[in-house]
């Protein structure tokens, strides 16, 4: 998945623990703050939920509903399945816990962004370093043609170009493996 879709998951599972938050904070049971918090989500979360929705109408508990949807969902979705599920088997009302599960997807997702900015920089930095090389290169041989005559003429003209050429793609390659590094 791509790291805009990523963000997106984020945001839209920080909207939903707000709206459950927001549930909770005027008296809601948790029952009927999580069903209005999937009556106003959106993307892979409002799947998700439509699902938990068919599961409860077959009879399945909504404590094991919300499980199987932070299941399905994965990575911070289980975190505020296991909220719903502790505040349903305890009775508390957890609405700071909402807005701080809240909090910590956003400062997830603006750090996601953070993150994209900086390896598309290295991206760019890996690019110029394979294209300078040939561009200086043909620079200078229009500019003074018994340079290119040399660089493709001799033994040590064709051993530079060669030598740059590795060079170059060893450098791509290596800041290339920097970034996927980081997006890992």
């Amino acid at each position: 998945r791509s790291i805009g879709a990523e963000l997106q998951d984020l945001l839209e599972l920080a909207r939903f623990a707000e709206t459950i938050g927001a549930g909770l904070d005027v008296g809601q049971s948790i029952s009927f703050a999580w069903a209005m918090a999937t009556s106003r989500a959106t993307g892979r979360t409002k799947s998700h939920c439509e699902e938990t929705t068919r599961l409860l109408d077959r009879g399945v508990s909504f404590a094991g509903s919300v499980q199987r949807w932070g299941d399905q969902l994965g990575g911070e979705a289980r975190l505020i399945a296991h909220l719903v599920i502790a505040i349903d088997d305890g009775g508390g009302t957890g609405s700071t816990a909402f807005g701080m599960v809240a909090k910590r997807l956003r400062d997830k997702a603006e750090l996601s962004t953070e993150v994209a900015t900086l390896t598309t920089q290295a991206k760019a930095t890996a690019w110029a370093l394979v294209l300078l090389g040939p561009l200086s290169a043909t620079v200078l041989c229009v500019l003074i043609p018994r340079a290119g005559e040399f660089l493709v003429g001799s033994r040590v003209g064709i051993a530079t170009l060669g030598t740059a050429s590795v060079l170059n793609l060893a450098g791509f390659r290596w800041v290339s493996r920097l970034v996927e590094g980081v997006l890992r």
